[in-house]
């Protein structure tokens, strides 16, 4: 950052950084500091609303923008569930484009909405959020984050099938 003071990748890779090491309040800062050099870097926005959602608020605006910024999905963000699911449909969007880690920093943002707990957001919801993260961790051979996530779906229906056989029974 000292040597190319208006560059945007140290930034960027500062804030993503402060962001893996739940520094939220720094990664916030950071991720702040690259939109005023460039507002358009999905990542930037991800990582932000991401960030954002994992200390209990988000800015709906720029959550709108990210997500209609690529003309993918139809975004509704009238209330926390139809907000969640926009997430996990633009998440699995994501997935189907290739773009892994925007991918799973949208579909955490569902699961951090799911687990705040407020109530306006289905059980089901959060389940898919989570069986798709643990697809997109598993794809990127982050296997034991895809185990934390498919033993989160069993604590929330122990019957579910599809999860042991994604656990390999």
């Amino acid at each position: 950052i000292e040597l190319d003071p208006e560059g945007i990748e140290a930034r960027a890779n500062l804030a993503h950084l402060y962001l893996d090491l739940e520094r939220f309040e720094q990664a916030i800062e950071s991720f702040e500091n690259v939109r005023k050099l460039d507002p358009g870097l999905l990542d930037i926005n991800l990582g932000l609303l991401l960030s954002q959602s994992d200390i209990g608020g988000i800015d709906f605006e720029l959550a709108q923008r990210t997500m209609v910024s690529l003309e993918a999905i139809s975004v509704d963000l009238r209330s926390p569930h139809s907000m969640a699911e926009s997430f996990v449909e633009f998440g699995t969007f994501l997935v189907r484009e290739g773009q892994l880690k925007c991918a799973e920093m949208a579909l955490r943002v569902t699961v951090n909405l799911a687990d705040a707990g407020s109530g306006d957001i289905p059980a089901a919801t959060g389940i898919k959020a989570r069986r798709c993260l643990g697809g997109v961790y598993y794809a990127r051979g982050l296997y034991w984050d895809a185990v934390r996530q498919y033993e989160a779906m069993l604590l929330a229906d122990p019957r579910d099938g599809e999860t042991f056989k994604r656990l390999g029974d």
